[in-house]
């Protein structure tokens, strides 16, 4: 009996020897865990810093082109809208219905040009809208006859009527923006469709081309700031549609919903 007692007895030690060890690396598991998890959340707001570092000086990059190209834009934009004015002048007195369409479309395509020089950095100062009512059908057909459009590449506009109250300047910024992609991804021949619908509280503009489409790396980065795939495009151009589009979203009660195919 003494026997079988003297072994329990080692069994107990034994056991109560492993508990305490198991007890021991229970702890140093949970400190651990509760280092790494400090460490974790220290790397989290070192990222964050970097991130908004990254972010501020993107801005600053922004800025400093945005003040350039509004420089060396500003004169030659006055030195063609002055003589714009000056062939309008000359016009009165020999009509010619060709001469004045041409010079109508030069005017409106200065103005656009000025509103876009004075907005190219919507990021540093946000852009202010100035609500009108007016068609969003006359927009696209207009964009459609002043953009150059080659004769093979076939654009279809939706036929519905629809009047918004947004910014329309701004609205026709954004549409040239993308048109213009639509184009440049299409190339000399297919096909771009623009479609309209719209509900009690939203409107939206479907934009579909046949070009290649977006590779899946680029989608998520298509609307930041200077990111760009165009060797001599400035990577704006999206990134303040969507910002413009975000601020109709928040000014106005008649949401703008745009689909990009």
């Amino acid at each position: 009996m003494n026997s079988i007692q003297n072994e329990l007895d080692k069994e107990i030690k034994l056991y109560g020897a492993i508990h305490k060890q198991l007890l021991k690396k229970s702890e140093s598991v949970k400190k651990a865990r509760q280092s790494l998890l400090k460490s974790q959340k220290e790397l989290n707001i070192h990222i964050e810093k970097k991130s908004h570092a990254f972010e501020m000086k993107n801005l600053e990059v922004v800025g400093e082109m945005s003040s350039k190209m509004a420089h060396d834009i500003r004169n030659p934009l006055t030195i063609l809208k002055t003589s714009a004015d000056l062939l309008k002048i000359r016009q009165k007195n020999d009509e010619d219905s060709l001469m004045s369409t041409s010079l109508s479309r030069m005017e409106t395509a200065i103005l656009h040009i000025t509103d876009q020089v004075d907005d190219v950095m919507p990021f540093i100062k946000s852009p202010k809208l100035d609500f009108k009512l007016f068609n969003l059908k006359i927009i696209l057909d207009d964009l459609v006859q002043e953009l150059l459009i080659p004769g093979d590449v076939n654009v279809s506009i939706s036929n519905k009527s629809c009047r918004v109250k947004w910014d329309q300047t701004k609205i026709r910024v954004i549409l040239t923006n993308i048109l213009q992609n639509a184009i440049h991804s299409v190339g000399t021949k297919g096909s771009i469709k623009l479609g309209i619908s719209e509900s009690t509280t939203s409107v939206t503009i479907s934009i579909s081309d046949s070009g290649p489409g977006i590779p899946d790396e680029n989608i998520e980065k298509n609307f930041e700031p200077l990111f760009t795939t165009e060797k001599m495009g400035t990577g704006l151009g999206l990134a303040s549609c969507k910002q413009i589009i975000d601020m109709h979203g928040i000014f106005n009660s008649q949401i703008i919903t745009l689909h990009i195919y």
